[in-house]
């Protein structure tokens, strides 16, 4: 199988992608609340460069213990090969003229006779509650964090994430996981990123509504922990309902690929990535 296909529309990628994850939610697997705390943040092998946007949970679902990645041209050309019945991952990308494509990817536990030497290092973070707590405190314009309610949620009115007493939670790593979707809550803030999707998502009669921003937090949050090298088990425990997601992904093929980008710009300011330019 190629790594580049043919020169699909917009549509067609959107469709395609939708499609996938529609298959991944009917077999109750949420792709963007599987951590990758253990595998890594998903990169390629040539470049070194990680993956980003959608790819990111696309790729950490598939659950290799080291998330290293290439095409079948990129393998080709350092004389490995894929190995027997292997079938490539979606993966999508923009063109230099910002046109929307689609490629297939291969772990290097697809593949044989990748040199040694040219694997990175398997991902490990040696005090995962300090690096969480760095992620936290360093995030610019912070927002207010109220601890004592019973339940994590992000008040738009008065810019506070609100958590449970640190009682409440099973362990830190459990704490972190639920403050950074709070914190994820509030990158669409005016002050922040001044995302619309938050705007509206406000205006909803109820707290979880399957909105682009639900989703948008979701999708960082669960980075965060990858980065921070912990488990995200406030989705897993409290938001897991693959049917509610259903009804957006059959009803909007753009959805998925829309809330990535954001995720991702969201992750980076969080992060103190300077934007893309």
């Amino acid at each position: 199988m190629n790594g580049i296909h043919h020169s699909p529309t917009p549509q067609e990628v959107y469709n395609i992608v939708s499609n996938h994850l529609i298959a991944q939610l009917e077999k109750k697997v949420i792709p963007w609340h599987v951590s990758f705390a253990k595998g890594g943040l998903p990169q390629n092998l040539i470049s070194g460069k990680p993956y980003s946007g959608l790819n990111v949970w696309l790729l950490a679902a598939l659950n290799y213990a080291h998330n290293v990645f290439l095409t079948q041209q990129q393998a080709q050309s350092m004389g490995a090969t894929i190995k027997n019945g292997e079938k490539g991952h979606l993966a999508i990308y923009y063109t230099p003229e910002k046109e929307l494509r689609y490629s297939h990817v291969f772990n290097i536990a697809q593949c044989e006779n990748i040199p040694p030497d040219s694997i990175p290092p398997q991902f490990e973070v040696s005090d995962p509650i300090k690096k969480c707590k760095r992620i936290a405190e360093e995030m610019p314009k912070h927002p207010a964090i109220d601890v004592g309610g019973a339940h994590v949620f992000y008040s738009y009115q008065d810019d506070t994430v609100h958590m449970p007493d640190p009682e409440f939670f099973h362990d830190r790593a459990s704490f972190f996981s639920s403050l950074f979707y709070g914190l994820m809550c509030s990158t669409g803030h005016e002050i922040r990123l001044n995302r619309k999707e938050l705007l509206q998502a406000k205006r909803l009669a109820t707290p979880r509504m399957y909105s682009t921003d639900d989703l948008i937090a979701e999708m960082g949050a669960t980075y965060l922990c990858g980065i921070g090298g912990i488990e995200q088990t406030h989705l897993r425990y409290d938001y897991f309902d693959a049917e509610g997601w259903l009804y957006r992904f059959r009803t909007h093929n753009q959805f998925a690929i829309v809330a990535g980008k954001a995720a991702q710009a969201a992750v980076n300011y969080i992060l103190n990535i300077p934007p893309e330019t």
